[in-house]
């Protein structure tokens, strides 16, 4: 991918913010690590790196692709506790539909349905048995067959809107970064909201206590 920087708005960027917002548009999510080396990479920073990135270059860079519907993300995946730069579009009223260029459609509404299952499951564990998200491409027309389904959740999984591993199935970064509107205006009553950093929260144990949110 490939955008030209011709605008007013993004004129007004520094040409290192220019490349930090070019590589992300094309990267879409980075590892925190590798996306503060291309960083120091363009911008010859050292020790100054995360109050650069905090105090200036991303609040900068977002300020000025606010206009194009875009703002660049950090977020922790759950499941691995690795933090992540991702380039958000925050104004799809469905920002499912951005996987309709890479998806059929038969394979969208597999992976709502997954979605679906990961969200309300019993015990709030964020979690569905990998064996049980396969027949549920059984739920969609057309089916998918066993292996299509397979490689929708490996494709899905790789491009971090899904996490696969010990036999279960659970949210990416991607998709926690991404789809935190879909979620709330869909399901609303099972979404747990973190007191702390005010996320979306699937994965790991809650306070019991409806009024604490902990």
């Amino acid at each position: 991918k490939n955008i030209k920087m011709d605008t007013v708005e993004q004129r007004s960027l520094p040409e290192t913010h220019q490349l930090v917002f070019q590589y992300l548009f094309n990267q879409e999510i980075v590892l925190e690590d590798e996306f503060k080396a291309i960083v120091q990479q363009i911008g010859h920073l050292d020790h100054s790196l995360n109050r650069e990135l905090t105090l200036d270059i991303i609040p900068m860079i977002n300020e000025n692709i606010e206009f194009m519907g875009l703002a660049i993300r950090r977020i922790t995946c759950e499941n691995t506790g690795y933090v992540y730069w991702t380039m958000n579009n925050v104004k799809l009223s469905d920002p499912i539909v951005q996987l309709a260029t890479d998806l059929k459609p038969n394979q969208i509404d597999y992976f709502k349905n997954i979605m679906e299952e990961i969200v309300t499951v019993e015990q709030y564990t964020g979690k569905v048995d990998i064996d049980r998200a396969l027949r549920m491409s059984k739920k969609v027309e057309p089916k998918l067959t066993q292996l299509d389904a397979q490689n929708t959740i490996n494709d899905l999984h790789n491009r971090y809107w899904l996490y696969v591993e010990g036999g279960t199935v659970s949210f990416g970064a991607r998709a926690l970064a991404e789809l935190k509107p879909y979620f709330v205006s869909v399901f609303k009553e099972h979404v747990t909201t973190c007191s702390q950093c005010y996320e979306s929260v699937f994965v790991g144990e809650i306070c019991m206590n409806r009024e604490c949110e902990t």
